[in-house]
């Protein structure tokens, strides 16, 4: 038979489907019907009442659906009708079904544009199995009809309670685990459930897989091994790694899909070898470029196993597929289970062409027009208003320094004017004590319980640095504020060839770093040695500040922080007279002559403090990702996207970095223990502007050809043939086309169609 007749024959003959259905017995044979609820399963049994309109195959999560509708006695010449709440007692939303398409017959070998597969041989090929989870009555002019909708087995995987995410699994010692009645807690790994440590791979930019603890999976049935990374806590300095798209894959596949060793958990779907090759790193291919790099930060938590893969994918530029292999009576080879899972970079699938005749061609006869346009019905559309290729990535910057402190009061507050025969008497006759807060000035000011002092207690005891150039105090010395307001720009200056200031360069930042006039706050420390020690400030005193060089010695005065300024203030009961205090005093607890006190330091000027503490950075750690040529538009388009974690730079010399270069923190770790987070932004910018400089692409057409192995999910549309228009997204040499993401098949009426959905579905409005 010539080809052209066989094509003819094709489409005047449809396919015909088998339903085969598994019944979930109930355990009660009665009206209303029972729930199948922990029921057992029946044999695959063919069903001619069920007929197949249509079934869907999706990448992703959702994997696809089948839809069905119940065929009447009477329309397979059996009998009258049945009503339908006789079908629905026979037929439960819990029943499994299984779609079989029948074998290639001899009139498509050799036909133009038709594959052959082998795995269509003899029985035919399984296009779905899933259960029924919905049914639809239909009254309408006395006409009843009831139809039905299935999800296929994956689906299953993904909302059961074992494969939902819960939580970060982590190696816990046995020490750890303790028996609570008869459950024994025999694990090597389990899930740590707080919601302070939510499933969230490298959560806040921080580093959250463990260097070297892995899940020893379940699954002895792969071909090739497959183990998954756990996790640690978010401020692991020691072992903690950023986790990269691959291992995010990997660890959730071990975990959460298969199961640890001890404890395997059920399910419907097995992993593609090359795949499992891709991940281990065994193989390399266009397929699997890109699992290396930095993942960023991306919650899983709550999520269903391949939702958590979906995610993780999206953010990584990969796709997967649930794809159903095999016959009726044997799975595809070397896989046990119906589901195979396959993984692949977008735009890396095999490319074809959409395929109509050209223009102006005569055809004697509909069938041959037909035969001629396999993809008669194109919807394709091409847009360019939400690319997106220059990407600048800004983290927001700490300064740990140390800061010497000046008077935060005017000298005319000050009254000096004390002798220790009167704050003797003060502190031994509480008449006294009462007479001298009444009229004496000193004590009526700057003692507490003074007449005056709420509005005097500032002198003396509150300390900081004038942000703005307006403050009115000491005119002379080393209590005279810098005019124009402290310039915080000279501290980056320091510590030779490594600095903020080299770090924009290095990374090509060339604008100048600026300090804006605006209120500037003490913040704790943010170094590791800081967080470790858990000490939020380092405070330091001086009683010779006017030598050369003056003597520096910890303070351990208690003290509170302003908001809305650059100033600490003296607290506490020590602090009431500060006549009676100073280091050796707060150290010993016992008080000292007035002429060896604070206050007598500050009228001679020879009292200063210094705060180690953390400021706020007018600049950012910056990563500018510009327009490549390969854009799909000449025009530059920007975004900003902002990093979750913090750039932290350490003075040196200071109480938590005893060298003397600048030493970068990230929030949590230092860099020599950790990594270059402005690498990390360049990665995530570049990765955000390789995936958005293209255009939007999106297409939808149908064929007549209902031939599964004819396309796959993950294959890129090149263009139209007959029309020489291209499907190319972006310009230059590596070019980029749609993917295709999902595949209908409607088999319901006499002419069937294959659906082809491509990328952004939203664009084309599902056409």
């Amino acid at each position: 038979m010539s080809a052209a007749n066989g094509l003819t024959s094709l489409m005047q003959r449809p396919l015909r489907p088998t339903v085969y259905v598994r019944r979930a017995l109930a355990p009660f044979a009665a009206r209303p019907p029972i729930l199948p609820i922990n029921g057992e399963l029946g044999d695959w049994l063919a069903e001619p009442r069920l007929r197949v309109d249509q079934v869907k195959w999706e990448k992703g999560a959702s994997v696809g659906h089948a839809k069905f509708t119940h065929v009447g006695e009477g329309d397979l010449g059996e009998g009258t009708d049945i009503a339908f709440e006789d079908i629905l007692f026979r037929r439960t939303t819990d029943d499994q079904v299984r779609v079989v398409l029948p074998p290639i017959d001899d009139e498509r070998v050799g036909a133009p544009g038709i594959s052959t597969n082998d795995s269509d041989a003899d029985a035919g090929r399984v296009i779905f199995e899933g259960v029924l989870t919905r049914n639809k009555i239909t009254v309408q002019d006395g006409d009843e009809s009831v139809g039905f909708s299935a999800q296929p087995f994956p689906v299953l995987d993904n909302d059961a309670s074992d494969h939902l995410i819960r939580g970060r699994w982590v190696k816990v010692d046995d020490v750890s685990s303790v028996s609570i009645g008869t459950l024994a807690a025999d694990r090597s790994y389990d899930v740590i459930e707080s919601p302070r440590l939510p499933a969230v791979f490298n959560r806040k930019g921080r580093p959250n897989r463990h260097a070297t603890s892995t899940l020893d999976v379940a699954a002895t049935d792969l071909a090739i091994d497959i183990s998954g990374p756990t996790w640690t806590h978010d401020e692991d300095a020691s072992n903690g790694r950023m986790w990269t798209v691959g291992e995010a894959i990997r660890s959730i596949l071990a975990m959460w899909l298969l199961g640890e060793e001890e404890h395997p958990l059920d399910r419907h779907v097995d992993i593609e070898q090359d795949t499992l090759q891709g991940l281990d790193g065994t193989i390399t291919s266009s397929r699997f470029v890109g699992l290396d790099q930095v993942l960023p930060p991306t919650s899983v938590h709550g999520l269903g196993v391949f939702e958590a893969l979906d995610k993780v994918c999206r953010a990584g530029g990969f796709d997967f597929q649930c794809e159903p292999r095999g016959g009726v009576d044997a799975f595809e080879f070397p896989y046990d289970r119906r589901y195979v899972l396959r993984l692949w970079r977008r735009h890396s699938g095999n490319p074809f062409a959409l395929k109509l005749d050209r223009r102006g061609s005569g055809y004697t006869r509909a069938e041959s027009a037909t035969a001629r346009n396999n993809n008669a019905h194109i919807v394709a559309i091409e847009d360019s208003q939400e690319i997106v290729n220059e990407v600048f990535g800004v983290a927001p910057v700490l300064i740990e320094a140390r800061f010497q402190l000046k008077p935060m009061w005017s000298p005319n507050d000050l009254d000096s004017e004390v002798t220790g025969a009167n704050i003797d008497e003060s502190m031994q006759a509480d008449d006294n004590k009462k007479r001298k807060a009444l009229t004496d000035t000193y004590f009526m000011r700057h003692v507490s319980g003074g007449a005056a002092y709420d509005s005097y207690r500032h002198v003396g005891r509150r300390w900081g640095l004038d942000t703005f150039g307006d403050f009115s105090g000491y005119d002379t010395g080393i209590y005279q504020h810098d005019a124009g307001g402290v310039n915080f720009l000279e501290l980056l200056q320091e510590g030779g060839p490594v600095g903020p200031a080299q770090e924009r360069s290095r990374h090509q930042v060339f604008e100048r770093m600026r300090w804006f006039k605006r209120p500037r706050r003490i913040m704790p420390m943010r170094s590791l040695g800081a967080r470790v020690v858990k000490r939020k400030y380092y405070l330091e005193v001086s009683e010779d500040a006017d030598a050369d060089p003056p003597t520096w010695s910890y303070c351990p005065a208690t003290f509170s922080v302003f908001r809305d300024r650059f100033a600490i203030e003296l607290r506490g009961p020590a602090f009431n007279n500060l006549a009676l205090v100073n280091n050796e005093a707060l150290l010993r607890g016992t008080p000292v002559s007035p002429t060896q006190s604070w206050w007598k330091l500050i009228d001679q000027k020879k009292l200063s403090f210094r705060l180690t503490c953390a400021i706020e950075a007018d600049h950012a750690a910056r990563s500018n990702e510009h327009r490549q040529s390969s854009s799909g538009t000449r025009y530059r388009r920007g975004q900003m996207i902002v990093a979750p974690w913090t750039d932290v730079w350490v003075q040196p010399r200071t109480i938590f970095n005893d060298n003397g270069v600048w030493l970068k923190s990230v929030d949590y770790g230092d860099l020599e223990r950790q990594f270059d987070q402005t690498d990390n932004l360049r990665q995530i910018g570049q990765r955000r502007r390789d995936k958005l400089e293209d255009r939007r692409v999106s297409c939808s057409a149908t064929t007549w050809m209902v031939d599964p192995g004819m396309y796959t999910i993950g294959d890129v549309c090149t263009g139209i043939d007959g029309r020489d228009h291209p499907f190319q997204a972006n310009a230059g040499r590596d070019p980029v086309y749609p993917n295709l993401v999902a595949m209908t098949f409607d088999l319901s009426g006499p002419k069937q169609l294959l659906r082809l959905h491509f990328d952004d579905q939203v664009l084309t409005k599902g056409n």
